[in-house]
């Protein structure tokens, strides 16, 4: 690597269980979106020029009514 060069990116991947979103969403008195926007704002103050946000059927364990959904949230920002 020389100067000029930037070093490459880490990704972080990181699963949240349903269950756990709610207890946040009581604890902190956040919304899904409160907890989008902060996620949001960290990428921006990250320096991130882009932010991509996926969401798809979770594979694994589903709790109560059945459902499940993985949202990733990934971005170009340093950190």
């Amino acid at each position: 690597m020389n100067a000029s060069s930037e070093p490459p990116r880490a990704t972080i991947r990181a699963r949240i269980h349903e269950s756990a979103v709610r207890r946040v969403t009581r604890t902190y008195a956040a919304t899904l979106a409160e907890i989008l926007a902060e996620t949001l704002q960290n990428a921006r103050r990250a320096g991130a020029t882009r932010v991509r946000i996926a969401v798809s059927p979770d594979d694994g364990p589903k709790d109560g009514d059945g459902s499940g959904l993985t949202v990733t949230v990934s971005d170009d920002g340093q950190g």
